[in-house]
């Protein structure tokens, strides 16, 4: 179960750096893409601050995810501990 779990916080953590890094590029290709480049029409910024909003959320979400699998591993390390004392 340690396994499944670490797993999901490694893909989550992989996931969110691809959006943020997607997002990253998105936004520096406009910027730098040409002699000039054209300025960002006022929906366009809306939608990238939409996506790097939910770039942070994301961030937010899977710090707390592993928050809860270090304390999840550590409860469980400590059963097994407890389970492997003589005359427990």
């Amino acid at each position: 179960m340690d396994d499944v779990w670490r797993f999901f916080g490694v893909m989550m953590t992989i996931v969110i750096s691809v959006v943020t890094l997607v997002t990253a590029f998105t936004v520096l290709k406009r910027v730098s893409g040409g002699k000039r480049a054209p300025a960002l029409a006022p929906p366009e910024l809306d939608l990238i601050n939409a996506r790097l909003d939910n770039v942070e959320a994301l961030e937010r979400r899977v710090a707390e995810l592993e928050e809860r699998l270090d304390f999840t591993e550590r409860v469980l390390s400590q059963h097994r501990e407890t389970a492997r004392l003589p005359g427990a």
